[in-house]
């Protein structure tokens, strides 16, 4: 049963289940937003490279995902949470382009929220997702290049 509200949630948000998810958005740019110099998978979801993105952690009542929006997207601080009914984060989730599924261990946000969150990678070709609080959390998830 909980399976079933994850994936009920995944694809309501516009996350996919089992399936490879290619899309290509509008090309934009930005400064300080996480730019990807080429392609990379995480999990089934293939995020286009040459662009930038902003990041962040969106925690519905089941799961948590970490979203890629555009670049000029700049709704919350880095840390800064709030629920996903604040026009703020209406606003957030409506213009994410991508959302990856996290693993268990990332959600340390409240249920409900959204949150920016910083994301590099690491020498390693893992992704790290730092999620800001006292402590700061890290997740840190495999990247493949497609």
């Amino acid at each position: 049963m909980r399976a079933l509200v994850c994936i009920a949630v995944l694809l309501a948000l516009g996350g996919s289940a089992g399936r490879v998810v290619r899309a290509e958005p509008e090309p934009r740019g930005g400064v300080g937003a996480g730019c990807l110099p080429h392609a990379i998978q995480i999990g089934f979801v293939v995020i286009p490279g040459d662009r930038c993105y902003t990041h962040y952690l969106v925690r519905p009542a089941e799961g948590a995902l970490l979203g890629f929006g555009p670049p000029e997207l700049r709704r919350l601080r880095p840390g800064q949470v709030v629920a996903m009914s604040a026009p703020a984060a209406v606003e957030v989730l409506a213009a994410l382009q991508y959302r990856v599924p996290l693993p268990a261990a990332a959600r340390f946000a409240p249920p409900g929220t959204v949150q920016a969150v910083d994301v590099r990678f690491l020498p390693d070709g893992r992704l790290q997702v730092r999620i800001g609080g006292a402590p700061e959390r890290t997740v840190e998830l495999p990247v493949s290049y497609p």
